[in-house]
């Protein structure tokens, strides 16, 4: 057997089934070796770790940015909860894990205009940071000046 009966124990307290795949084929499961080496090399490999506390956190955010905040590439840089990009309000970036995950979206157009910086580091919700009136980068400028 691949693990021990002590992670084995861990696995199924945790609710994680264990299905046994082909020997040195990753390809039997693909979207699992894909995450694995998303979070390795977006996540785990950047930060020092000196408790399970701030690993579990750090793979917690890991895991909330990877499914309801990065854009897919495979799916025309859409967000892969599938919630309808809104068009209009402020661009804001928000931040995990002390600026190592960054994501953009749109403020609700309902929302005061404001510069409110709401900084939320290490509390288990991510960082908002607001920029009124920021405008998307018009690559035909030839001076880089923001787009129309």
């Amino acid at each position: 057997m691949l693990f021990s009966a002590r992670f084995k124990a861990i696995l199924e307290c945790s609710g994680i089934e264990i299905l046994l795949t082909a020997y040195r084929a990753p390809n039997m499961n693909a979207f699992a070796e894909r995450f694995v080496r998303s979070i390795n090399s977006e996540c785990l490999s950047q930060i020092v770790f000196v408790r399970q506390a701030s690993l579990d956190r750090a793979i917690a955010e890991y895991v909330a940015h990877y499914h309801d905040e990065r854009s897919h590439q495979g799916i025309g840089n859409e967000i892969v909860s599938g919630t309808a990009p809104q068009r209009v309000g402020e661009i804001e970036v928000s931040e995990r894990l002390g600026g190592l995950l960054n994501y953009y979206h749109r403020r609700a157009a309902l929302w005061p205009r404001s510069s409110i910086r709401t900084l939320r580091a290490w509390s288990g919700v991510s960082r908002t940071c607001r920029f009124p009136g920021l405008r998307p980068y018009n690559r035909n400028s030839i001076d880089g000046s923001p787009g129309i």
